[in-house]
């Protein structure tokens, strides 16, 4: 396996229009083999945190944005954390979970996501409290729990892109990170929205983004072949501090230019 070389982009533009590419070049996913993934790492065992993908979908069926619990019913004391779409919106399979089967999920498919067009979504949990940003707005989504969900120690693989080899993502992805035990404020989830900007990541420290960011492999202007490795560029350096790494799985994976 090659690592690749470790970047920070000085910035990243959505075009006019909302659905074109970021400016750096960004992963495409075939929908049918291309995945990254990474080990369970104690980075992982939280009880709050931040996820946030930028991702453009291109097609409607379920798909795995991310993903770190295997398959199976929710309630079964499968711990994990889920992010996942259906029919252009965020599906019910996204949810928390931990060890005892208490779990947050959403109770319907909600927040419409269209084809070909870019998003940041953002998802927070804290407190009993799950919460679904796009596009740097609270968008108020309604839940169903079983109890209150306690740490979430999940040892399964952190996907991006499937799970279990199906659920593949079809689209776009750029960018991908997680705090832990860290719950962004909404001021913070605007500023890291910028406007439909990609924030530049040499602005995270004056902004305190950097602090609790444990996972945030960069996508954006990457290609390569299975087997072949990102490192990651979190504060914390998840991959390189605990020799783990963040791998593609799949045929050859090219960017949109």
């Amino acid at each position: 396996m090659t690592p690749l070389s470790r970047g920070i982009i000085s910035s990243g533009k959505l075009d006019a229009g909302g659905g074109g590419i970021l400016a750096t070049n960004t992963s495409l996913f075939n929908g049918s083999n291309h995945s990254f993934s990474t080990p369970d790492n104690s980075a992982f065992t939280v009880s709050s945190f931040t996820l946030e993908v930028w991702q453009k979908t291109a097609s409607s069926s379920l798909q795995t944005v991310v993903r770190q619990r295997p398959l199976g019913s929710v309630g079964a004391g499968i711990p994990g954390i889920s992010l996942e779409l259906i029919s252009n919106l965020i599906s019910t399979s996204t949810f928390v979970e931990d060890g005892a089967g208490n779990f947050v999920r959403l109770d319907v498919n909600q927040v419409t996501i269209t084809s070909g067009v870019w998003y940041q979504l953002v998802m927070t949990f804290e407190s009993n409290t799950l919460k679904i940003y796009k596009d740097g707005s609270d968008q108020s989504v309604t839940t169903s729990s079983s109890g209150t969900v306690g740490t979430i120690d999940s040892t399964a693989t952190f996907y991006t892109g499937q799970i279990e080899a199906a659920r593949h993502f079809n689209g776009q992805l750029g960018f991908v990170r997680f705090w832990k035990n860290r719950v962004l404020t909404s001021g913070e989830v605007t500023t890291l929205y910028n406007g439909g900007n990609v924030l530049a990541e040499s602005l995270f420290a004056a902004n305190s983004l950097d602090t609790d960011l444990v996972y945030a492999p960069r996508l954006a202007n990457w290609s390569g072949t299975a087997g072949d490795e990102l490192v990651d560029q979190s504060s914390s350096g998840l991959v390189t501090t605990n020799n783990n790494s963040v791998t593609f799985t799949g045929t050859d994976l090219d960017v949109e230019t």
